[in-house]
């Protein structure tokens, strides 16, 4: 919640459908800043942004003050009948 904004967050389906089994799934958080509110794993902030990565193996690193995430590729989702 930021102010009067209330931000609700799920991961997309193939991050649960990759990590659901193995438990990787805790750990996700929101966090508010003066710009907004992000979610996500791994979240850190500098003077100007705030980001997070999108999966829980993603990795957010400062450097220079900009901050970038990587989230590893995910395996594909194959549904067999």
């Amino acid at each position: 919640m930021r102010h009067d904004e209330v931000e609700c967050w799920d991961p997309s389906p193939a991050v649960i459908h990759s990590f659901a089994s193995t438990g990787e799934l805790t750990g996700a958080k929101c966090v508010t800043t003066d710009q907004g509110i992000v979610c996500g794993w791994d979240c850190k902030t500098s003077y100007r942004e705030t980001k997070c990565a999108q999966t829980p193996k993603g990795v957010c690193t400062l450097n220079r003050g900009k901050l970038t995430c990587f989230d590893p590729p995910l395996a594909p989702v194959i549904h067999t009948p």
